[in-house]
């Protein structure tokens, strides 16, 4: 451990920040990791990486009830471990559900958040960012603020309704056909009075794209297709399982321009705004090759994981080492430098394993599987290592991370273990392939 690096607090129990750890030593700060000491993830951590428990206190048990961090701040010693290190910086996972609890919390005890809270209430929300791509003349699907049950016509189907904070498949009704927009309206999932963003829909592929604005560079991913799985009970609403990279072969030479051209535009915005950091996008790409902006989400996103574990999904470049620095120097470059989305043909994956229960029907955890890289072969898993310096690109592997603790009781929807494959999980169409299947077959609580 080098003394004269500043530490920062980051959350073990999170796959993104342990795929770092790979790193570590490499890094302009010194990482310290905290894990709830009766939940895993230790096994996945760099050796070379420090680890501090914390603990909920007697008598309580987390459950998906609550924001996992908003419970470790409210429910255990975290607060006094990190003080105890005498770390002032911290990063967490914000979400548009925990980023008020988490800035308060570090407002009342002097803790810096590496990732600023307050651009998150502003890109994430759907109205915001839609007038923002309207002022700069981003390309974008035709839309329009509506508010719920007044006068204010919807678009003849196919559109997509969504509130102003959805997060994922939560919040956004994709209406196919006038009986959808009926059984929408009849299901009360949207209260009268909401506002709402209506967008006409196009057809095409639904992509992802992080980038990493700083104050010289930005910084293009690859890019991802988001995977959802159609909610039985209502075909409008779709639930978010996953991601697959898309293979640069694969992709529209006119879009490659496109995404080159729309996001290079986007970082020059960003900095003089002041907006850095890592920025994910949710896009369409029509059958043209046109880019139309949807989403943009301020934080560490489902991609990720395979993001910072994989240096070729940035082009070789080492960014969390980029972000980091940005932040240590105050100093400008003359001229900024753009790096274009990467040319590789990496198709991993990323799939959530997901238990639906209720209050009637609760669920009890009864295995949790060892954590770590499974090789796959010949339909069959066999358990490989725990060290995440394994996890690589030859030979058809996955990394296996419970999400939820052996022995707990969920009364809610919970995903219960987070896979990263290096290989496809889905076909074409956004459905599990038959190696998906397999593991979602394979592993269960």
């Amino acid at each position: 451990m080098n003394p004269n690096k500043e530490k920062i607090a980051v959350f073990g129990d999170f796959i993104e920040f342990l795929l770092i750890s790979k790193y570590i030593n490499d890094l302009p700060f010194e990482l310290i990791y905290f894990f709830e000491k009766d939940f895993g993830g230790r096994p996945l951590l760099s050796k070379s990486a420090k680890y501090i428990n914390y603990s909920f206190r007697d008598g309580y048990k987390f459950t998906d009830e609550m924001d996992f961090i908003e419970a470790a701040i409210k429910n255990s010693d975290l607060t006094k471990k990190i003080k105890e290190e005498g770390i002032a910086l911290v990063w967490p996972i914000l979400c548009i559900e925990n980023f008020e609890i988490i800035l308060k919390w570090a407002n009342q005890n002097a803790f810096r958040l590496l990732d600023p809270p307050g651009l998150i209430p502003k890109l994430e929300n759907k109205l915001f960012f839609n007038r923002f791509l309207t002022k700069h003349h981003i390309k974008k699907p035709v839309s329009k603020e509506i508010i719920y049950g007044d006068r204010s016509r919807f678009f003849n189907p196919p559109f997509v309704l969504q509130t102003p904070l959805s997060d994922g498949g939560a919040g956004t009704f994709i209406i196919k056909n006038t009986n959808e927009r009926q059984a929408l309206v009849k299901s009360g999932k949207i209260k009268r009075g909401s506002k709402l963003l209506m967008r006409k829909w196009i057809e095409g592929i639904p992509g992802g794209i992080t980038i990493l604005v700083s104050k010289d560079e930005t910084i293009l991913s690859s890019i991802r297709k988001q995977c959802f799985e159609v909610n039985n009970q209502h075909n409008f609403y779709e639930e978010f399982e996953g991601l697959q990279f898309i293979a640069f072969k694969d992709i529209n030479p006119a879009a490659v321009k496109n995404i080159n051209k729309v996001f290079k535009n986007i970082g020059t915005i960003f900095r003089k705004e002041d907006w850095r950091g890592f920025f994910s996008f949710d896009f369409i790409i029509s059958g043209n090759g046109d880019i139309h902006l949807i989403e943009c989400n301020p934080r560490i996103s489902a991609a990720s994981a395979l993001l910072f574990h994989f240096p070729i999904l940035f082009g070789g470049n080492k960014v969390i080492s980029i972000f980091l620095s940005d932040i240590q120097t105050k100093k400008h470059n003359k001229k900024i430098i753009f790096k274009s989305f990467p040319e590789n043909n990496f198709k991993g994956s990323v799939l959530y394993l997901v238990i639906n229960c209720s209050s009637k029907n609760p669920v009890l955890v009864k295995n949790n599987f060892k954590d770590g890289i499974y090789k796959f072969k010949k339909g069959k898993f066999s358990f490989l290592s725990s060290d995440i310096a394994n996890f690589g690109l030859r030979g058809k592997m996955i990394l296996f991370k419970n999400e939820a603790q052996k022995g707990t009781v969920h009364k809610n929807q919970f995903i219960f273990a987070s896979v990263l494959s290096n290989f496809p999980l889905y076909n074409s169409s956004g459905n599990l392939n038959e190696e998906g299947k397999l593991i979602k077959d394979y592993f269960k609580v």
